[in-house]
């Protein structure tokens, strides 16, 4: 038989229950009736902005919410799947046919969730948005071709030489952006790459840089190609082109200049005296007063690359 203080022990842990089972049943009930708030983080994106337009300054790509609900189906609900992430519609931003003034707009972040779906066990308020607005700030968007230039850093193996232009593609790309910031653009560059012991052509995908955050690029990146081969050296005596001063021949001594050069194998023999010229340098207000003339070599064969030549001056005379 069980002691009367067993018993009691037992009444007490029933009344204890019955006690707990009210008092949940009284904060459930309570947790119903009573008001909670919730913080969320929803994406926003943006659509249809006018080709026209240059938005110049970065919109938000999350808005903050502080959500007031009541009820354990505000508390568990998905709230992400109740605020559908919107898509805001720019499409009416329009510029004028020329615009270079900076336009400003606001559109007030409470009107894209107007339409916050309605749960049967609670309704869903918002007591704060963070920022209570989106701020577009535009102007016109301009376009203008411009050149690629690559930005390399190069050696080549002993022996090896670049044989003909480096190759860029594409050679120029369109950049957009306000026309105030597209006219001080007049070429962008490839980020620098450099290259080592280069003894065969070489191509490569190097990025671009933009010149500017408010600039868009029609091309991200671009193909660099740079042809290289064996080369050999070879010598040549090409005549200093003579002149005639005042009505007076003028006779230059020597008349020839020796030039040491370099050219890709597959181009070497077909280089000759012809394809380089030399002539002297002449002051503006007339010949020097020494009788000594600087030599210039004004024409190069494009595949060639000049050593050195001498002498670097001749004598001149006037024939009588």
């Amino acid at each position: 038989m069980k002691s009367k203080e067993s018993l009691n022990q037992g009444s007490r842990t029933k009344v204890f229950l019955i006690c707990l089972a009210a008092a949940f049943i009284f904060w459930f009930f309570s947790r119903l009736s009573s008001s909670a708030v919730r913080e969320v983080e929803v994406p926003v994106a943006y659509k249809n902005i006018p080709v026209s337009v240059k938005l110049i300054q970065p919109l938000p790509e999350k808005i903050k919410l502080l959500l007031e609900g009541k009820g354990f189906g505000f508390l568990s609900a998905n709230i992400y799947d109740e605020l559908q992430h919107p898509e805001i519609d720019l499409s009416f931003l329009r510029s004028a046919p020329v615009m270079t003034d900076t336009l400003n707009k606001k559109i007030p972040v409470i009107q894209i969730f107007e339409k916050l779906r309605q749960t049967p066990d609670n309704i869903i308020r918002i007591n704060r948005t963070i920022p209570d607005s989106i701020e577009l700030v535009y102007t016109g968007n301009y376009y203008k071709k411009i050149t690629v230039l690559p930005d390399i850093v190069m050696n080549f193996r002993k022996q090896f030489m670049q044989n003909g232009d480096v190759v860029v593609r594409p050679d120029s790309i369109e950049i957009s952006g306000p026309e105030a910031e597209l006219s001080k653009i007049n070429f962008i560059r490839t980020k620098s790459v450099t290259l080592r012991d280069i003894h065969h052509p070489v191509t490569f995908k190097a990025q671009l840089i933009v010149p500017g955050n408010n600039i868009g690029l029609s091309a991200k990146e671009a193909w660099v190609l740079i042809p290289a081969s064996e080369f050999a050296e070879g010598t040549t005596l090409v005549p200093v082109k003579d002149f005639v001063y005042t009505a007076e021949r003028v006779t230059l001594l020597p008349s020839r200049v020796k030039i040491t050069y370099r050219a890709p194998l597959p181009v070497f023999k077909e280089i000759d005296a012809s394809d380089f010229t030399a002539a002297v340098r002449q002051l503006p207000s007339g010949l020097q007063s020494s009788n000594h003339l600087t030599v210039d070599l004004v024409k190069i064969p494009r595949q060639a690359t000049v050593v050195s030549y001498s002498p670097r001056w001749v004598e001149y005379y006037f024939v009588n």
